[in-house]
């Protein structure tokens, strides 16, 4: 040996044991938390089909109140929304 005292080798059980006890509260907290989130996933899921179909019902908008130069921008607007989406 060069003279430097030896550590031992083991593990102390009450450390692993905090340490363990420490893990599975996270582990349970993650859990909650994951239910919690199920829920209100499953809660923004139908809340946003309620969205839709109020959306899907709505009239078209009307831009006839807009002075001719809006509309014309706006004209503008569709045409290249449209190329956009045909790129």
């Amino acid at each position: 040996m060069s003279g430097t005292a030896r550590t031992p080798r083991g593990y102390r059980p009450d450390q692993v044991d905090a340490f363990l006890t420490a893990l599975s509260r996270d582990r349970d907290a993650a859990w909650e938390r994951a239910a919690r989130l199920t829920v209100l996933a499953g809660r923004m899921e139908t809340e946003s089909a309620r969205l839709r179909e109020t959306a899907a019902g709505l009239a078209p908008q009307e831009y006839d109140t807009l002075g001719e130069r809006a509309r014309y921008a706006f004209g503008l607007l569709r045409e290249e929304a449209q190329a956009v989406r045909e790129a």
